[in-house]
């Protein structure tokens, strides 16, 4: 593979992101006991492709992330978990929430008994949150 990288945005490609992602796949992986070429053929992806993001000689493409991540039983966002940066979308409005707050709220959250309405609580409270971000 060449060493050589397009990307859409007039910046230098930083190489370092690929890295990071590159070591959580195989971590994750790893983890699983999958070979690269398990996880290649439970992702749906071209031999190959796996030793190649985990040496961060190729970035993978947000569709390509998913099926990584369907096959390894994560988020797509678990492969940037501990990339400085990450996630500080929101930290603007994590930092406004007062610690009392949030506190109460796990609490009652906590308090609730029935597994299901847990769960459809849960559910309501994520879908509240993605409308608000637009996703």
């Amino acid at each position: 593979m060449s060493e050589k990288q397009t990307s859409l945005s007039s910046r230098p490609v930083d190489r370092h992101i690929d890295r990071h992602v590159g070591r959580r796949i195989s971590r994750l992986r790893d983890k699983l006991g999958f070979s690269p070429l398990e996880l290649e053929k439970k992702a749906g992806l071209v031999p190959g492709v796996v030793a190649a993001l985990e040496k961060g000689r190729l970035s993978a493409g947000p569709a390509d992330l998913v099926c990584l991540a369907r096959a390894l039983k994560v988020g797509p966002a678990d492969f940037f978990e501990g990339l400085a940066g990450a996630g500080t979308a929101n930290s603007g409005k994590t930092a406004s929430v007062a610690a009392g707050e949030a506190e109460a709220f796990l609490r009652a959250y906590l308090d609730i008994s029935d597994p299901e309405i847990r769960k459809r609580s849960f559910d309501m409270v994520k879908a509240l949150a993605r409308a608000e971000s637009g996703r």
